[in-house]
């Protein structure tokens, strides 16, 4: 019975000192956009990346052992604007992945029909953990994928 009330004494005296953390699995999932080019708004915790560098790859496979699925060369690069919208030059047809403050999304670009413009929005939060929202040419949200969040507490060294 003491060491019960000891060992509930010392984990709540040590709540106080633990700090919220949150982590992603690096799942696959694919953002599927109707457009002629690649192009969104970048942003991290709801606020804009200025400056942030978006990087083009072509996408090798999902059993490709390359970082992201991606061929290491780099097709294009795009610098965010300061209201973290990007935008590469007209891209052929076909599967990418965009490299972007630390994290990679899959992208499938397919031929758009009269008057689709599709976008994406890439929110990166926690440690390189990403969601994309498409948004069509008119504005609507179409899709919304996101790689599972695993939320937790701990304590860290903060340097």
């Amino acid at each position: 019975m003491r060491l019960t009330i000891i060992l509930l004494l010392l984990t709540f005296t040590g709540l106080p000192f633990l700090e919220k953390a949150e982590a992603c699995y690096q799942g696959f999932f694919l953002v599927q956009l109707k457009a002629l080019t690649i192009a969104g708004t970048v942003s991290r915790h709801n606020k804009p990346l200025d400056g942030a560098v978006v990087r083009l790859h072509k996408f090798l496979g999902a059993y490709s052992i390359e970082i992201g699925h991606a061929d290491p060369h780099v097709l294009s690069e795009a610098v965010a604007a300061k209201d973290g919208s990007f935008k590469f030059g007209e891209v052929p047809n076909g599967k990418y992945v965009l490299f972007v403050a630390g994290a990679s999304m899959d992208v499938e670009l397919s031929k758009p029909k009269s008057g689709e413009n599709d976008i994406v929005a890439i929110e990166n939060f926690a440690d390189s953990c990403v969601s994309a929202t498409v948004i069509s040419a008119d504005g609507r949200r179409l899709t919304n994928r996101s790689v599972p969040t695993i939320f937790g507490m701990g304590s860290f060294n903060k340097e």
